[in-house]
């Protein structure tokens, strides 16, 4: 969290997040249809309203086997991958499984440094840390299909890694492929395909989950009393409601800008 000192617990912070299935900037309208929205219709560049059809994160995680979730800066990609390693540690989603959480630009570097991209490779060193120093556990989860491969980042991976990075992952999600794995790039990168992996969005948040967040937020960084926890909320909700404020409020539905105005 930008211009906090201390760091924040998901779980004190976190709003379920909602997803799309249709990629908003791969959606057409014809230049008729333009002239005909209003100005709270109209979408300034996937920071207002987005009226697409949305379904529960965790709805999208549990469809498909192989996702990746894309979504603009300060949308929540890497919080929702840490949210989902937790559930999965306390046995609320995935429960059978053991979940694997890489930042592809520490995978990138290391790549860069020693010339080897195996992620195989890769998952051992991490899990030597955790003591685990026989590699046929790590061989044995991933044959069983008992791992949740987080990745997150592909957008920051360099542009000379970038090719040799998506075909490791191909590769490694073609030869294990009982896991789960979940993905996040940032949408400008969606170039950047990955083969047999399905797209998804995240979506803007909605209005109950501005006030929700709002709640968490001020109970979990103002020192407050704890019968006082949800003034200072209620007094942003209705701050933010503003007519002045509109800009603020269309900024507000994305999760940096959100905790930002708070």
């Amino acid at each position: 969290l930008l211009d906090i000192s201390r760091p924040v617990g998901i779980d004190d912070i976190y709003i379920d997040v909602n997803i799309l299935e249709e990629i908003a900037s791969q959606q057409w309208l014809e230049i008729a249809d333009m002239h005909c929205l209003t100005p709270d219709e109209f979408d300034r560049f996937g920071l207002g309203e987005v009226s697409q059809k949305q379904i529960a994160g965790m709805r999208a995680v549990e469809t498909y086997s192989k996702l990746r979730v894309l979504g603009k800066p300060g949308s929540g990609k890497t919080t929702f991958l840490q949210h989902l390693a937790i559930q999965c540690n306390q046995g609320k989603f995935a429960a059978n499984r053991v979940p694997i959480f890489i930042t592809l630009r520490d995978f990138a570097d290391e790549f860069r440094e020693t010339g080897h991209n195996s992620l195989l490779n890769y998952i051992r060193e991490e899990f030597l840390t955790s003591g685990i120093t026989d590699p046929s556990v790590i061989e044995t989860l991933l044959r069983e299909g008992r791992v949740l491969l987080l990745l997150d980042g592909l957008d920051e991976v360099l542009n000379q890694d970038s090719n040799a990075i998506v075909k490791e992952i191909r590769r490694f999600s073609e030869n294990y492929q009982k896991n789960l794995f979940i993905a996040t790039c940032r949408t400008a990168r969606q170039t950047l395909n990955l083969k047999g992996f399905t797209d998804v969005e995240l979506a803007t948040f909605t209005q109950e989950q501005i006030a929700a967040f709002a709640q968490k937020w001020f109970a979990a960084l103002t020192k407050t009393n704890v019968e006082d926890e949800v003034e200072p909320a209620v007094q942003f909700i209705e701050k933010l409601g503003l007519p002045e404020n509109l800009q603020f409020r269309r900024l507000a539905v994305t999760p940096l800008f959100l905790h930002l105005a708070c």
